[in-house]
């Protein structure tokens, strides 16, 4: 049997009511880790201030003005 892993958002609620959360195949967590990281910038993260990357900061900054 393949490991399972936990799905993101991860439910708090099931957990505290005794269900069991729902869970993915490594490559699902895989995918759901790298939105993560591309989705968070440098310094969100305050428990890691390297954590992220610098590919959404352009779209952050740009995305409004190319909309007209």
């Amino acid at each position: 049997m393949r490991d399972l892993y936990y799905k993101l958002p991860f439910d708090y609620k099931k957990l505290t009511t005794g269900n069991d959360v729902t869970k993915v195949t490594i490559e699902e967590s895989l995918a759901q880790f790298i939105t993560v990281i591309v989705s968070t910038i440098f310094g969100e993260y305050k428990y890691d201030e390297e954590f992220g990357t610098i590919i959404g900061i352009p779209i952050l900054i740009y995305w409004p003005t190319q909309i007209d």
